[in-house]
């Protein structure tokens, strides 16, 4: 099974314009199990994990 992303963006007058149309980039047909699929259809990339805590002069009012 294809699945088709398609990705719209604006163009520097602010006007919508597609970016990429196709299959997505990472999919899975799976061959013991007849008509399952996986596709990643939209990702983010990881964020940092580590937690800033504010000093104790911050918290203070």
């Amino acid at each position: 099974m294809t699945v088709r992303r398609v990705l719209i963006g604006t163009d520097p007058t602010g006007k919508s314009v597609v970016v990429d149309d196709g299959p997505t980039p990472r999919a899975h047909d799976f061959k013991h199990t007849p008509g399952s699929s996986y596709s990643i259809v939209w990702e983010t990339p990881a964020e940092p994990t580590a937690a800033v805590r504010p000093s104790r002069s911050d918290t203070r009012n």
